[in-house]
């Protein structure tokens, strides 16, 4: 769930708040609390749908990456993207990047995760 270079850049404390962008069936978050259960986890996805995985620690939300998210600056220790590869233009993806980076804390990691030759 969490690249190996991510881990040495973010400790996943308690404190550690992370955002997952498009979130879908919410399987990352809850592998993730079960893993880090001290962080604080938050999911967006354009679908607004909320999965079964409730946790005190975790809260989903509806929210469009290429719209902008209503978090203020810097306010992530940790950013998930995942397998928006084929739902993003490359126009959008310049929106996305672009916000990734003001939700983005300083030090903080963003992970890009996508699946080859999906079909």
């Amino acid at each position: 769930n969490v690249l190996s270079l991510s881990r040495e850049l973010v400790s996943f404390k308690k404190g550690t708040v992370v955002l997952d962008i498009g979130y879908g069936s919410g399987s990352w978050i809850m592998e993730m609390n079960q893993e880090f259960p001290d962080s604080k986890y938050v999911g967006v996805d354009i679908s607004g749908a909320v999965p079964n995985f409730k946790a005190s620690n975790v809260t989903y939300e509806f929210g469009d990456i290429t719209k902008g998210l209503k978090y203020p600056d810097q306010s992530f220790d940790f950013i998930n993207v995942r397998l928006l590869i084929y739902a993003l233009s490359i126009d959008e993806w310049h929106t996305a990047l672009k916000e990734v980076s003001r939700l983005l804390k300083p030090h903080g990691c963003a992970q890009f995760m996508e699946c080859q030759d999906m079909v």
